[in-house]
Order: structure tokens, then sequence, then C-alpha cells
């Protein structure tokens, strides 16, 4: 029986939603096929970025040296770029141009969640400061905002 998301590994690893968002986010332009590719966007870089300075400053607050700690989005903001693709479709109403490869790009991760476990129970006041829904509303923004841009042109 075929996985319902063959994007994802049987067994789970981990891949974080930040690096999801920038394989959706990292280009600009069109690809060889011609299909629309996304552009970051430095505002929300800059507020993507809130949640990793507050993580060093609460370890500057009460440091425990030697200690490792991972940080990304969690479980809960991970997605897989299939998923995501639907979740924007469903979010625009609108149907996406793009195509499955069977095939993943070397040295990409199939998969990473962060366990921010850890960091959590380390630093209780330190949380993840944007949740998927409004990042991928940013992503539609920004591009709505380009696409409006390149008409007026």
């Amino acid at each position: 029986m075929a996985r319902k998301n063959p994007t994802l590994p049987a067994k789970p690893s981990s891949r974080s939603a930040s690096d999801a968002r920038s394989d959706l986010v990292a280009r600009a332009g069109r690809n060889a096929d011609g299909a629309r590719l996304c552009r970051s966007d430095p505002l929300a870089d800059a507020q993507a970025a809130v949640a990793v300075v507050r993580a060093v400053e609460e370890f500057a607050a009460n440091p425990r040296p030697g200690e490792v700690y991972n940080l990304g989005g969690g479980r809960a903001n991970s997605i897989s770029m299939l998923e995501a693709i639907e979740r924007i479709e469903q979010m625009t109403g609108r149907k996406l141009d793009w195509r499955y490869v069977d095939e993943a790009r070397k040295g990409d991760h199939i998969c990473y969640i962060s366990n921010l476990g850890k960091l959590k129970s380390h630093y209780p006041n330190w949380k993840v400061t944007r949740g998927l829904d409004a990042i991928l509303e940013e992503i539609i923004a920004s591009q709505r905002a380009q696409l409006a841009q390149a008409t007026a042109r």
C-alpha cells in the first residue's frame, strides 16, 4: 500500500518548518519548466529570526555551558512540500503550477523536525513566535505583492 504522502519517509526523521519555508521561497523567477518560483521576503525573514533571538536572550539570561539545543519550528510548524502546496491552494482558492519529481535533490533532507523539548524545559519562557498559517499567509501576501508589482511594470 502506498503512503499518502510520498515526500515523507515511512519512519519519521526531522525537518523544520523554516527549512520547508526556505524550499518554498528561496528562488526567484521561473525554473527550467517555466513554473513560477518564489522569492524570500526580508521582512518575513526578520520576523522569523525573532524566535532565534529570543532563544539566545533566554540562554544569555541563564546560561547552561556545554548544553546543546535544537531550534526550529517543532512538530506543530513542520509540513511537507506537498502539504504546503495543498494548504496554500486551500488558503488562496487557487491551484498552484507544480510537478512532482520522484528524486530528491542532492543534499536535501527528506524530513527534519526539531525536538524542542529540552530547550522548552530549560527555558520555559521561550516559545515559537509564529505559526505555520501565519508563515504561509506571509508567503501568499509576498507573492501577491510581487505579482502586482510585476504587472504594474
